[in-house]
C-alpha cells in the first residue's frame, strides 16, 4: 500500500467495501481509464466496538495558547492544500499539550445519507495538519476509523501519543464524540 501523492496529475479515486467489510481505496490516473489501479489503503468496516467516550470541549482547551485562524490557515497552504468555502469548517483552534479546534460547517457541507460529512472529516484533519506540534507533513495513514450516526459535528481534540502520530476525536457540541481518526 502507497501514500496518495498530491500534487498536478488529477486522480480517479475509487473506495471498495466488500460484504465481509474489508475496505479499499485506489487510484488511477484521470486522464488514463487503461492504466493500473494503485492500492493506497486498506482495511475493515464493522459495526459496533467500544462504545466512545465523552471529552468536555471547554476543559481540553484548558491550558493551551489560541491561534489566529490567518496563521491555521498558513499552516495548511504550507502543507501544499488550498480549501474552498465548503472545506473551511474550522473556525478556531487552540494548540499545545493537544490541539483543540471549533468546527461550524454551512448547511451545504452535509452529505445526505452519510454518517458524518467528508467536510467535517476534512476538517478535523486540518486541526491535525495546522497544529506547530505536528511538524511538517501530511497523514496518509489510518489504523482505526469509528463513527457514530445521525450527531452533528462542533469540535474536534487531537492528541498525539508518539512523534509523527496523531489520534483526532471528533466531538458534538455536548463532547460525545461522533468519529475517531487513529
Amino acid at each position: 500500500e502507497r501514500p496518495v501523492v498530491l500534487g498536478a496529475e488529477r486522480l480517479r479515486v475509487q473506495v471498495l467495501v466488500a460484504d465481509d467489510g474489508l475496505c479499499q481505496l485506489f487510484s488511477q490516473p484521470a486522464d488514463d481509464p487503461a492504466a493500473p489501479f494503485t492500492l493506497h489503503a486498506s482495511g475493515t468496516v464493522r459495526p459496533g466496538g467500544v462504545p466512545l467516550g465523552h471529552v468536555d470541549p471547554a476543559g481540553a482547551r484548558q491550558g493551551l495558547a489560541e491561534l489566529s485562524m490567518p496563521e491555521v490557515h498558513a499552516r495548511v497552504r504550507a502543507a501544499g492544500l488550498a480549501y474552498g468555502p465548503a472545506f473551511r469548517g474550522l473556525t478556531a483552534l487552540w494548540d499545545g499539550a493537544r490541539t483543540v479546534g471549533r468546527l461550524e460547517l454551512p448547511a451545504s457541507a452535509e452529505v445526505e445519507g452519510a454518517a458524518i460529512s467528508p467536510a467535517v472529516l476534512d476538517a478535523a484533519v486540518q486541526a491535525a495538519i495546522a497544529s506547530p506540534a505536528a511538524g511538517p507533513g501530511l497523514p496518509f495513514e489510518v489504523a482505526r476509523y469509528r463513527v457514530r450516526d445521525g450527531a452533528r459535528a462542533a469540535w474536534v481534540v487531537v492528541e498525539r501519543p508518539a512523534p509523527g502520530v496523531s489520534d483526532v476525536t471528533v466531538l458534538d457540541e455536548h463532547g460525545v464524540p461522533t468519529a475517531e481518526l487513529v
